[in-house]
Order: C-alpha cells, then sequence, then structure tokens
C-alpha cells in the first residue's frame, strides 16, 4: 500500500530524495535492508524512480542529539550531488 501512494505522489510530483525517517520508514520501504547499518545511505529506488536516504527519526535525535550532525551531513552530501 505505502509503495502505491509513493509511486502515485511521485508521478504527480517528482522528486529527487525522499527521507526515510526512523527505523519504521526504513523497514517500510527497503524491507531487507537493517536500519542502523543504512543510516544516513541513499539507495536507489528503481521502481519509484528517486532515491531514498536513510535517516534518525525525530525522536531519536531528541533522545541523542549527537544523530543530528551526522544526519545534516546525510543530507548535506547527497544535496550535493
Amino acid at each position: 500500500m505505502l509503495h502505491a501512494f509513493l509511486q502515485a505522489r511521485l508521478e504527480h510530483q517528482p522528486a529527487k530524495y525522499i527521507w526515510l525517517m526512523g527505523e519504521s520508514a526504513c523497514r517500510a520501504v527497503l524491507e531487507d535492508r537493517p536500519y542502523e547499518a543504512s543510516l544516513g545511505l541513499a539507495f536507489n529506488l528503481d521502481s519509484l524512480a528517486t532515491l531514498a536516504v536513510v535517516l534518525p527519526s525525530l525522536a531519536d535525535m531528541l533522545l541523542q542529539p549527537a544523530l543530528k550532525a551526522r544526519t545534516w551531513a546525510a543530507i548535506r552530501s547527497h544535496a550535493l550531488r
């Protein structure tokens, strides 16, 4: 269901990246990827013609402020491509 929603949304309004914020979002879109090892990485979603960047959730960043720097670094590195 989520894949169909994203596909319809991206057809209407294409995006270069989607941010998967938190473990639940990562699991829902990238079923076979381990969340912790995927943080900060981008994965090509051929079926959606976009890249998915795995980021910590806002709640995780509030609980672990050190994740903020890591998150901004990941966003900057992908935005410059």
